[in-house]
C-alpha cells in the first residue's frame, strides 16, 4: 500500500522498529552506482547490542531448506551442502557487498521501476515471507541481489503488540503458499503435503507457547491501564 502512494524512482521498506544509521542511503547509493546490474539491496542487521541478526542474508527457500531448518537437521550432519541451513548470519561478515538468494524485508531497497515490473509484493501473503517470494522472483527474472555487510541497521524485533500466535499462524500460511506457488512443479504433491504437515505440526507446537505470551501481554496492557 505504501509502494501504491509512493512517487519516487527507488523504494525503501524500512520496519518501524529500525534504526537506520545517518549516512545509510548515501552508502546505499554509491553501491547502486557500483552494481548497476543489481536489482535489491539490504542492509546487515543487528539487535540493539549488536550482534548480527539472523534473517538478514538468507538462501532461498525450498521445502526441503524449510524441514532442514524445522528439523535442524543440519546437526546431524554439520558441513553437508545438502543440510545447510537457510539462515546465514552464522558465516563470516563480508566486507562489502555479496550478492546473496535472499535479504530481509526488514530492510530493503529496490529501483521502482523493477518492483513494479515483478508486480509487487504477493499479497496473498498477509505476513512474513512476501519478501522471500519477492526475493525469488528477482532471480527468476535474472536480476541480482546485495546484501551490503559494511551497511549496518538496528533492528529492536519484537516490538509488535500483534499476538505472537496469531503472527505465527500467518507465517505458517504464508510459507505454505509460496511453496505451492513457486515447487508445486519441482516436488511431488505428496511432498509438498508432508511439509505441510510438519509445519503445521511446528505451528501446534508452539501454541502453549504462544498462549503464555499473549496472555501476559495482555495482562501487562491492563496493568499499564490501570497505572494510567
Amino acid at each position: 500500500m505504501g509502494a501504491a502512494q509512493a512517487r519516487t524512482s527507488v523504494l525503501a521498506f524500512v520496519n518501524p522498529d529500525l534504526m537506520v544509521p545517518a549516512g545509510t542511503f548515501a552508502k546505499l547509493s554509491q553501491v547502486r552506482r557500483d552494481h548497476a546490474d543489481a536489482w535489491l539491496f539490504g542492509g546487515r542487521l543487528l539487535d540493539l547490542a549488536g550482534q548480527e541478526q539472523r534473517g538478514g542474508r538468507r538462501e532461498t527457500l525450498t521445502p526441503w531448506r524449510a524441514l532442514v531448518e524445522a528439523l535442524r537437521l543440519d546437526r546431524l550432519f554439520p558441513g553437508h551442502p545438502y543440510f545447510r541451513r537457510f539462515n546465514l548470519h552464522d558465516q563470516p561478515v563480508p566486507a562489502g557487498a555479496v550478492a546473496v538468494p535472499a535479504v530481509s524485508g526488514a530492510f530493503m531497497v529496490i529501483d521502482r521501476d523493477r518492483f513494479d515490473r515483478l508486480g509487487g509484493f504477493d499479497t496473498e501473503m498477509f505476513l512474513h515471507i512476501e519478501d522471500l517470494d519477492l526475493c525469488l522472483r528477482v532471480l527468476q527474472a535474472g536480476g541480482v541481489l546485495l546484501y551490503c555487510g559494511h551497511i549496518p541497521l538496528y533492528h529492536q524485533g519484537g516490538s509488535s503488540d500483534a499476538s505472537r500466535l496469531l503472527v505465527e499462524w500467518h507465517k505458517t500460511r504464508s510459507t505454505l503458499i509460496y511453496f505451492r506457488k513457486h515447487f508445486r512443479d519441482s516436488y511431488p504433491h505428496w511432498v509438498l503435503s508432508g511439509v505441510a504437515g510438519v509445519l503445521w505440526l511446528r505451528f501446534a507446537a508452539l501454541v502453549p507457547r504462544g498462549l503464555l505470551a499473549d496472555a501476559g501481554r495482555l495482562g501487562r496492557r491492563v496493568l499499564g491501564r490501570k497505572r494510567g
